[in-house]
């Protein structure tokens, strides 16, 4: 009889560039998931020492001593002082989780050079960017440093998960500030939070094949996230609600995976669940995989929280 072939155990690193991207970080480190090891890389010194996080990666100690504010070839240059240590830190992991916000000039790089770094590291490795896009009130600079980062990423990442901070600024009704950072820094933490979770039952369902198939097809992403506390059909709502979000980026058929995770506060009744399936498929092509996962969250009481996951 065939021995039935081991799957490896979670080792999955979050890696979070720049200031944004520490800030990510610091709020899935405060989870304390068992098998996550979350990393900041960045140059701004004053920041990075107050990090709360597993491991700290300093670089750019050569450029402005740490203070950070050098030119993108500057930067990628300077990359190789810090080299030793981001390799260091990717070894062994099965799947790697790379955020932050694009737009920055050190960001847009470190994103990039990060993941081919653990492209490298891992051939074999799930390797998945989640990131901010700049607004188009910052400023023609930004939008090319977010391209030459995009760019990098896409070369060496499986999926790219964005977020655009004009969605933001649509759905909230917020103008350009300091609140519409922390509401970007706390979605991309609870998608990032739901997709370790994901990650977490394929794989200990003896599913890694799978769960490569959603993610290694060189494949952008796009979400949107729906919730009701207060209706006779919440997660129908919630649903509805997260497929007409402003945080959506292009056309819904476009996707050939789609990823809808249900979070309430109870177990859901499969009549409840199906009802739900049923409105995503209507929306999306009709040969696109639909992955449904549900998962309890006591916080939410009796609140629904619907986040689905366009990848294509």
């Amino acid at each position: 009889m065939m021995e039935r072939e081991e799957r490896p155990n979670l080792n999955l690193k979050v890696f979070g560039c720049g200031v944004s991207g520490t800030n990510i970080v610091q709020r899935i480190f405060e989870l304390g998931i068992p098998g996550v090891q979350t990393l900041a890389v960045s140059e701004d010194a004053r920041h990075l020492i107050e990090a709360k996080v597993n491991k700290k990666i300093l670089t750019g100690m050569n450029l402005n001593r740490g203070l950070g504010g050098c030119g993108l070839e500057t930067i990628e240059s300077d990359l190789v002082g810090s080299d030793s240590y981001v390799r260091e830190n990717l070894q062994g992991y099965n799947v790697a989780i790379i955020t932050g916000g694009l737009g920055g000039r050190f960001s847009s790089v470190i994103l990039g050079y990060v993941s081919r770094v653990a492209r490298e590291i891992n051939p074999d490795g799930i390797v998945i960017g989640l990131v901010t896009l700049p607004s188009s009130a910052e400023g023609k600079e930004r939008k090319d440093n977010a391209r030459y980062g995009l760019k990098k990423m896409t070369d060496a990442c499986d999926t790219i998960i964005v977020i655009s901070f004009d969605s933001l600024i649509k759905m909230y009704g917020e103008p350009w500030s300091e609140r519409i950072f922390r509401i970007a820094d706390e979605i991309l933490k609870e998608i990032i939070n739901r997709l370790i979770e994901v990650i977490n039952k394929e794989i200990g369902d003896n599913r890694y094949d799978e769960l490569r198939e959603i993610f290694t097809k060189g494949k952008m992403g796009t979400f949107g996230i729906g919730e009701c506390d207060d209706s006779a059909s919440p997660i129908k709502k919630a649903t509805e609600e997260a497929l007409n979000s402003p945080l959506i980026l292009g056309d819904l058929k476009e996707a050939d995976t789609v990823i809808m995770m249900v979070i309430a506060g109870n177990d859901i009744s499969v009549s409840e669940a199906q009802e739900a399936a049923t409105i995503v498929k209507e929306r999306i092509d009709l040969s696109a995989t639909l992955k449904i996962y549900h998962f309890v969250d006591s916080n939410l009481k009796g609140d629904v929280r619907v986040i689905i996951v366009f990848l294509g």
